[in-house]
C-alpha cells in the first residue's frame, strides 16, 4: 500500500548482505559480526496509523484481531532473523499515534492534544508485542530480544513542551504541519525557519531534536 519492502524482501536483503560480508571478511569473522551486532526493529506504526485507519480493513476486521496478526508477523520475522544469525534485537514500540499531528487532524483537529481511540489501539498492540517478545526470548537460546518503549517519551514532551525548549507542539514544521508527511514535504510546500522549535517535522514524525530527547530517554531506561 505504501510502496515499502515486505518483511520477506527485507530478510532476503539481509541474507544477501550476509553473503557479501562473508566474501569480504570470511565466514568466521562474518558470523561474529552478525551475532554480536545490535538490530533495531520497528513494527506497527504505519500498519495502524495508515493501513488500518485508511482501508476497508477497519470495517472487515476488529482491531484486536488485526493487532494480533501484526504481532504474529513480527514474531515470525524475529524467528527468521534469529535463524539468520542475529542474537541481539531491540524491538521498538509504536509512537503514541493519536498524538501525532496527522492523528489529531483525522480525529477532529490539531487543538486536541491526543486522539484517545488511536492511542488505545497503539497501546493494545504494544502490550501484545511486549508479551510476545517475552515468550520469544525464552524460546530462542542465546538471544537478547528487548521491547523498547518509545510510546511514553513523546507524550511527556507534548504535555510539557516549554520545559524542553519547544515552542510548537500543535503542528509539524513542514507545510501546514497537519497532513503533509514524508515525500509530500517538498520545497513547494515550504517549511518553518526553525525546526528545532517544533516537536514535529511533519504530520507523522518528530523533529531531529525531539528524537534526540526520545533516544536519550530510551538509553537511560536501557
Amino acid at each position: 500500500m505504501q510502496g515499502v519492502l515486505s518483511l520477506s524482501a527485507q530478510l532476503k536483503n539481509f541474507q544477501e548482505y550476509i553473503g557479501r560480508l562473508k566474501a569480504l571478511v570470511g565466514e568466521e569473522r562474518a558470523n561474529y559480526i552478525i551475532s554480536n551486532s545490535l538490530y533495531l526493529v520497528s513494527s506497527g506504526n504505519n500498519d495502524i496509523a495508515i493501513t488500518y485507519a485508511n482501508s476497508p480493513l477497519r470495517q472487515a476486521i476488529p482491531f484486536p484481531l488485526y493487532a494480533s496478526q501484526l504481532v504474529s508477523w513480527a514474531s515470525d520475522f524475529l524467528k527468521q532473523l534469529y535463524g539468520a544469525g542475529a542474537r541481539n534485537v531491540w524491538v521498538l514500540s509504536t509512537l503514541p499515534l493519536g498524538c501525532l499531528p496527522g492523528g489529531r487532524t483525522v480525529a477532529g483537529g490539531p487543538l486536541r492534544l491526543c486522539a484517545d481511540i488511536v492511542n488505545g489501539q497503539a497501546q493494545l498492540f504494544n502490550s501484545e508485542l511486549s508479551s510476545a517478545l517475552t515468550s520469544l526470548q525464552a524460546t530462542l537460546s542465546g538471544s537478547t530480544i528487548r521491547f523498547i518503549d518509545v510510546y511514553d517519551a513523546l507524550p511527556n514532551i507534548i504535555q510539557n513542551p516549554f520545559s524542553s525548549g519547544f515552542l510548537n507542539v500543535a503542528n509539524g514544521c513542514c507545510g501546514t504541519g497537519l497532513v503533509e508527511i514524508g515525500v509530500t514535504c517538498t520545497l513547494a510546500v515550504g517549511s518553518c525557519p526553525n525546526p528545532g522549535a517544533y516537536v514535529f517535522w511533519d504530520a507523522g514524525h518528530p523533529t531531529q531534536r525531539a528524537y534526540l530527547l526520545i533516544v536519550s530517554s530510551i538509553l537511560h531506561q536501557s
